[in-house]
């Protein structure tokens, strides 16, 4: 019998990607890629038997929810929330956290919804890049920064390996917009390195819950207001304004990403896709955000900005990413475990020694420059 793509039931050639959706054949993606559920439907209870592979029941007609709706990671002290929002009929958002001793790494990609087939770009592109900064910090690299540019490199090639899905009104490959975060503790303090292209965002959230925004969009509006040319409120309100200006995929003129990097005290990090800080765009609206959720879970406080997002309107999907690097003992509980005995006699093996204002409204995604 000739294979069947699972998520677009078109005949496939056997590769690793279907040439009609560009869903993974082999296995080796996300699973949250295909809409094949063993679940029976959510609207009949028919059993899953009975859901055809576009995700519709054959029963009832109801559209199964797909896993990639709503995706959470929570690794403890690093957490991805994902949401598809209120308006997509898909998520084309994708994260992912990684922790490597004490250090992490935090990624989200955001595909732009006018090439086909974002969501394959964002997967792709934030798993790659994902690979590129936990090698850097299992083998002990110490330029950042060269590891960052790595990451946005590999991430633009997987990016450009998606394929063009048959009958796609674009003849190249998706793209998505990109920001990542590495860091790591010194004795200087806490050490973010970050990287970016497009308007995904990166901030910093310090001990009194004080956010600060380390990224500056890649976005026609921005750079309208840079240049002189229009005043914020001028160039906000123009129907350009989300169009981005650098991103990963096809057609991608400047790869060059932007770099910032911040050493301090203890703090959290966080990054989000613009379906979150579309909502609340300055430092101060964001502040707020957090602050109303202190004392929260890391998780919960993922989920809850991205709920502030849905119950703001959800015309996005919404990415939140967070690693909590407050020297909270609880949030890293191998740093204890790592630590000498005070009381004991010093180690005789040193190779065991501890290492030391956007409209809401306009959907951003939906051009890019």
């Amino acid at each position: 019998m000739a294979q069947v793509c699972p998520a677009c039931a078109e005949p496939a050639s056997g590769g690793e990607w279907c040439e009609a959706c560009g869903a993974d054949l082999d296995g080796t993606a996300d699973s949250a890629l295909s809409t094949a559920s063993s679940d029976p439907c959510v609207s009949c209870a028919a059993p899953s038997t009975d859901i055809a592979a576009d995700g519709y029941c054959g029963s009832c007609g109801h559209k199964q929810p797909e896993a990639r709706d709503h995706l959470e990671d929570d690794q403890g002290w690093t957490v991805v929330v994902t949401d598809r929002g209120k308006r997509h009929h898909r998520n084309e958002d994708h994260g992912a956290v990684a922790q490597v001793g004490t250090s992490s790494v935090l990624v989200v990609c955001d595909g732009v919804s006018s090439t086909d087939n974002p969501e394959q770009a964002s997967f792709q592109a934030t798993t790659a890049a994902t690979g590129v900064l936990v090698a850097a910090l299992e083998n002990g690299e110490s330029d950042h920064v060269a590891a960052m540019q790595a990451a946005v490199a590999a991430g633009q090639a997987a990016a450009l390996e998606v394929p063009v899905a048959k009958g796609a009104s674009s003849k190249g490959s998706p793209s998505c917009t990109f920001v990542a975060s590495i860091t790591s503790v010194s004795e200087s303090g806490v050490d973010v390195t970050i990287g970016w292209l497009g308007d995904s965002r990166a901030y910093w959230i310090d001990e009194q819950g004080e956010v600060t925004q380390l990224t500056i969009d890649h976005s026609w509006a921005r750079e309208q207001v840079a240049d002189g040319l229009m005043t914020a409120e001028e160039a906000n309100a123009d129907r350009r304004a989300h169009t981005i200006t650098r991103w990963l995929g096809d057609d991608a003129l400047d790869l060059e990403p932007g770099i910032a990097t911040h050493t301090g005290g203890a703090g959290f990090v966080l990054l989000c896709s613009d379906g979150l800080w579309n909502y609340a765009d300055t430092d101060e609206a964001m502040t707020a955000q957090v602050a109303a959720h202190q004392g929260d879970t890391l998780l919960a406080l993922a989920q809850n900005l991205v709920g502030f997002a849905l119950e703001s309107g959800g015309h996005d999907n919404t990415t939140v990413a967070l690693a909590d690097h407050s020297g909270n003992p609880a949030a890293h509980p191998e740093s204890e475990e790592t630590q000498p005995d005070p009381e004991s006699e010093p180690d005789s093996d040193p190779e065991q020694d501890p290492d030391p204002e956007q409209d809401p409204e306009r959907e951003q995604d939906g051009a890019r420059g």
